[in-house]
């Protein structure tokens, strides 16, 4: 492996077949990016309400939550911080996928303004942040990972319709703004 890396670096010393790789890596990433851009949310939902359903309704499951509400730590606290675990792990997500589109854009100078980068990056966070935290809050109260798994679910899904049919549908067009997509 490490013979194949310095091979590699060495053949990458010469110009022109870096500039050949570093064109292709940029051609390959923009081509990425218009399926990147529909998946992305999907990402952070999928990552925030399993990590949501988990902290709460998976322990109670598993048997660990109740070692944990045995220390003289009120619920209300337990459940606050399993909330700001899962705002924090998901804002890590966003945070990762920032870097990864600042760096990418710099170095393939693909134009993508930080602004724009961070922005976009932060709305994805949000959207894992809100239904992550919707799947806690139904894992906390029914202590069942797969009903907060399907309600957090069906209601990404339902306000995802709910924008989508609002864009062909005048009726619906004023209910968009109800849905965070």
């Amino acid at each position: 492996l490490l013979l194949s890396l310095r091979a590699f670096a060495r053949w990458l010393e010469d110009p022109s077949v870096r500039q050949t790789v570093l064109l292709g890596l940029a051609v390959g990433m923009a081509s990425l990016s218009k399926y990147t851009a529909a998946y992305l949310p999907i990402i952070f939902l999928v990552f925030g309400i399993s990590r949501g359903a988990r902290l709460v309704a998976g322990e109670e499951e598993v048997g660990t939550l109740e070692v944990l509400a045995s220390v003289s730590v009120p619920r209300y606290r337990i459940l606050l911080d399993k909330a700001l675990a899962l705002v924090t792990t998901v804002s890590g997500l966003g945070l990762v996928t920032f870097l990864a589109t600042w760096m990418t854009s710099a170095l393939f100078g693909m134009g993508v303004p930080t602004g724009e980068a961070l922005m976009a990056s932060a709305v994805m966070a949000f959207l894992g942040i809100e239904f992550g935290l919707i799947a806690l809050a139904v894992g906390a109260f029914s202590g069942h990972r797969g009903l907060a798994l399907g309600t957090a679910s069906a209601l990404a899904t339902a306000s995802y319709l709910l924008y989508v049919a609002g864009v062909f549908i005048e009726e619906l067009e004023t209910w968009r703004i109800v849905s965070p997509f």
